[in-house]
């Protein structure tokens, strides 16, 4: 069996407490080969992701080895002028990787122990397969941790229901997808994986000209590519919820990139 390599994605945002956690889950992985691509969309001096790559992986260390940082140096002014530059960045670090496969989290997820694993033995039985998705375990990170009990917990909640804490929603948060379906509009984008080489050659790329949706781009080329996307049977991201992130505030109502971290 092939040991694929993954690229993991993080755009990263002055959330340095919630960041730390989730990149915590990457320690446990059950599969060592991976790399993490971050990216820091301008954070302020004290919250850089430099400092939290350090205090999570160490210095000169095996695991500091598969951690690759980009910088926009972008400012807040210029990104309320014309929106966030992250999505150049993030399609610079999967052309600049050697990796298979990509997927991406926010700075306040994190990856599941086996979800690399699984992942792995998915596309080797799946050579055809160029994207596919998984379950998420949704949690609160402004009330708890991603981790095991975390899991459990949520799975209990689940149950067969597919729903999470009552939450009115038939979209992401219906975590029980058991068939193909096209994303992003019923899945998160954490949830989907897919083959590098096959999407560049179709132009499977993220849109950097849209700040906002360039997730539902880049998946809605997939969808326009290879049709719909196989779910995989596999458990994968600690999906955070919560009432201040940025995909769930009303953005008309506030400010895109006033973000709100873990004990503040």
């Amino acid at each position: 069996m092939n040991s694929f390599k993954f690229l993991i994605v993080v755009p990263y945002y002055n959330r340095p407490n919630m960041f730390r956690e989730g990149l915590k889950t990457l320690l446990s992985m059950s599969y060592d080969n991976w790399e993490v691509a971050i990216i820091d969309d301008g954070s302020d001096k004290d919250k850089k992701a430099s400092s939290i790559i350090k205090d999570v992986f160490g210095e000169l260390t095996p695991l500091s080895q598969k951690v690759k940082l980009y910088e926009t140096k972008d400012t807040l002014e210029n990104k309320l002028r014309r929106g966030s530059i992250h999505s150049t960045f993030m399609n610079l670090a999967i052309k600049e990787s050697d990796a298979d496969y990509a997927l991406m989290i926010s700075d306040d997820d994190g990856l599941y122990e086996y979800y690399l694993e699984d992942l792995n033995e998915y596309y080797n039985q799946h050579p055809e397969v160029n994207y596919s998705f998984s379950h998420i375990i949704p949690y609160d990170p402004m009330e708890e941790l991603p981790s095991e009990e975390t899991f459990l917990a949520r799975k209990k909640e689940i149950g067969d229901t597919g729903k999470w804490r009552n939450f009115n929603s038939d979209s992401w948060i219906n975590v029980n997808h058991i068939t193909d379906c096209p994303p992003v509009d019923v899945l998160d984008a954490t949830q989907v994986s897919w083959n590098i080489k096959e999407g560049a050659k179709h132009g499977c790329t993220f849109d950097e000209s849209n700040m906002i949706n360039c997730d539902r781009d880049i998946f809605s080329k997939f969808y326009q590519n290879f049709g719909v996307c196989p779910y995989n049977k596999t458990v994968g991201p600690y999906k955070a919820f919560h009432g201040n992130q940025l995909g769930v505030r009303v953005r008309a109502d506030s400010n895109l990139y006033e973000v709100v971290d873990k004990d503040e």
